[in-house]
């Protein structure tokens, strides 16, 4: 049989040069239909070279070249591959750890250089080879500027795509890496092909349009490169992968022929000074995660940097909001009285954030104290705080972290809450971890009449009066009230408000006192006092066209009436005439208008000319009630003849604090009392 001798050799020669390249050049991109090899180094001359080139007068190359970018030098098999010489990086410094995971957290990446961004897009980047130098890992960080902003990543911009150097000049789809977000997260080479074997995690913190930290973590398989000898270029700044820090594993690397006697002393020390240290000093996956994650975290004070770690010693409670168009807004809250501020902690929820929140969407907050008292705040957008002087607030992302001085804080006895306001708090009963308390509540309260001193009113319980709502547009409450009942037959009583569109001149200054003012007896529709202000002067002559409001400002008394029977039919206070009983006045009320920026008032009843009025006894009065309806329709209570019991149950209620804690000092868990 005549055979072509030629033509054997030729496909012979074709099918060793075949054989000996790797799956993945083999696997290339597909371009039209057709699979491409690209920049398959060959540096030396052998047998199989020899044997086409005596067989055939085609050049072997002259085909090759026909598919491939093969250099006409030679085609060793051994070479003819994209795996890395391993002995080229021998000399590479080595760090601790045996595998980087590619999970977008940084924890396992300690140790390893920082490189420098030159780009604001980036913060910084670090490079690592594995410890078997199979892979190279690559991982970055920034800041995001929404959930949706994902310009850190992609092919087009050349400060956010890792460039390869050859030092044969190769430009093929081995020159360029890039990390691209468009459909899924995926590693793409310089023709936006997929990457074999790679792998990528990318964390975006960012929360809606409130900036926060991302990471891109990413892994290439080493058989990727064109060569073992490359610079690569990311962020405006070029590596040599020489220069690239190596991993050092935990199994012991066997010693090349390259390495010194020392260097083999050394590295032999390293690993037994590993092993011996039980993995104390590895950085990364090396360590323990069942230990790191089953360890309790340690209470060591709030830092108010954005970063939110130290959260992690503090419990958190679910939160959520009253309005049904978003009642996701909140996830979480936490609260720590510590010292000399209170700290807060939110967490937003999935669709919204706790900027929007409450039943109005205004964001607005409270710290209530155990005596009733209200501090108001808002957070706003750009992941601020409004209301609360010297106070400081950062929004990352979804987090949110509040310091609050502890001298700004409404006047408590021993705990605070927090929660959105006028609604039922997130956080109840909070104290101080130093276990300081606040004032003592005190019931040493007297009518100070045209004095103007309400002092006495500030260590005594209030209720909040709102008329705004929750809705308010001010960083304040509208106004809060007290009644005391001294034990005997006396009822004592103190309004304040500092709500703008009650202090105004031309509204109320004092008129919110003295008009729609209920106060009921025992919960009877029957037993209802309605007072009626006058003023009278020193001889006792009684002025019954006096103002409703619109006073300068100054301290003012008026006589307290009762609105239903005094019919202007006398004329002085000391008159004996027929018609007392229609003109009988009941206590005093002193108002103070200052300046436009607080009302205040204090009022007392002699509570036996009611009694005496109702038909009964003033020792029957066993709850009272007042209503200054111009300020708000909330209620404010007393336990009667006699404060007594109501103000023990105030003394006795939540002395617990709402917060635990792990202090490193006590070693277990504590709940600050």
């Amino acid at each position: 049989m005549k055979r072509n001798y030629k033509r054997m050799a030729l496909s012979a020669g074709m099918a060793l040069v075949l054989a000996s390249m790797p799956v993945t050049a083999m696997a290339g991109t597909l371009r039209n239909g057709h699979p491409k090899i690209y920049n398959i180094s060959t540096t030396s001359a052998n047998s199989t070279t020899s044997a086409i080139s005596t067989a055939s007068t085609i050049s072997t190359t002259s085909i090759i070249s026909k598919t491939s970018n093969i250099s006409t030098a030679a085609v060793n098999s051994s070479l003819i591959n994209t795996k890395v010489d391993v002995s080229a990086f021998n000399g590479n410094t080595k760090v601790n750890g045996s595998k980087i995971t590619i999970d977008g957290k940084t924890s396992d990446w300690e140790g390893i250089r920082e490189r420098e961004s030159k780009t604001d897009k980036i913060d910084s980047w670090k490079v690592a080879i594995a410890s078997d130098y199979s892979e190279l890992y690559i991982c970055y960080e920034g800041t995001a500027s929404t959930q949706w902003d994902y310009n850190f990543m992609g092919a087009n911009d050349e400060m956010v795509r890792v460039h390869m150097d050859y030092p044969d000049g190769t430009q093929n789809e081995k020159s360029n890496i890039s990390f691209t977000a468009w459909d899924g997260y995926k590693v793409k080479n310089g023709w936006n092909g997929d990457i074999a074997g790679s792998d990528i995690a990318v964390v975006n913190e960012a929360h809606l349009n409130t900036p926060a930290p991302y990471v891109v973590e990413a892994v290439i398989p080493m058989e990727f490169f064109a060569d073992s000898d490359f610079t690569l270029t990311f962020a405006g700044t070029t590596v040599d992968i020489r220069d690239v820090e190596v991993l050092r594993g935990d199994v012991k690397k066997e010693d090349t022929k390259e390495d010194s006697k020392e260097d083999k002393k050394d590295d032999t020390n390293d690993e037994t000074k590993k092993d011996d240290t039980n993995d104390e000093n590895q950085k990364g996956d090396t360590k323990d995660e069942t230990k790191e994650d089953d360890k309790e975290a340690v209470y060591k004070g709030i830092t108010i940097d954005g970063r939110f770690s130290d959260w992690d010693a503090v419990t958190k409670y679910d939160a959520g909001c009253p309005n049904p168009g978003h009642k996701d807004c909140i996830e979480k809250t936490a609260m720590v009285f510590d010292g000399d501020y209170v700290y807060i902690y939110i967490k937003d929820g999935e669709t919204s954030s706790a900027y929007g929140a409450g039943s109005h969407s205004n964001g607005m907050y409270t710290i209530k104290s155990d005596m009733g008292n209200e501090m108001v705040f808002q957070l706003t957008q750009d992941g601020d705080i409004n209301g609360v002087d010297k106070a400081e607030c950062k929004h990352v992302g979804k987090q949110w972290e509040i310091a609050i001085p502890k001298s700004e804080l409404p006047t408590y006895n021993n705990t605070i809450s927090f929660g959105l306001y006028l609604t039922e708090p997130f956080i109840e009963n909070v104290s101080n971890l130093d276990e300081s308390k606040g004032v003592e509540i005190s019931t040493d309260i007297t009518y100070d009449g045209l004095k103007g001193l309400y002092g006495d009113w500030d260590r005594y319980p209030h209720t909040t009066i709102e008329y705004a709502t929750a809705g308010t547009h001010y960083q304040i409450v509208d106004s809060k009230g007290a009644l005391y009942c001294d034990g005997g037959s006396t009822l004592l009583g103190h309004v304040v408000t500092t709500m703008p569109n009650h202090v105004d001149k031309e509204k109320d200054a004092g008129g919110e006192f003295m008009s729609a003012v209920t106060i009921k007896f025992n919960n009877n529709e029957k037993q209802v006092f309605s007072p009626r202000l006058v003023l009278v002067d020193e001889a006792g002559n009684i002025n019954w066209n006096t103002p409703n409001g619109g006073y300068e400002d100054g301290t003012y008394e008026f006589y307290i009436f009762s609105t239903h029977d005094a019919w202007n039919n006398a004329g002085n206070i000391y008159e004996d005439s027929i018609n007392r009983e229609n003109s009988e006045w009941y206590g005093k009320m002193t108002i103070t208008v200052k300046n436009g920026v607080q009302d205040e008032c204090e009022f007392y009843l002699d509570l036996e000319k009611v009694a005496k009025k109702f038909g009964c006894d003033a020792s029957d009065f066993k709850r009272i009630d007042a209503q200054f309806g111009r300020l708000g329709q909330q209620w404010i209570t007393t336990a009667g003849a006699s404060s007594g019991a109501w103000l023990g149950l105030i003394l006795c209620v939540g002395v617990t604090a709402g917060v635990l804690v792990y202090q490193k000092k006590k070693g277990n868990r504590q709940v600050s009392l």
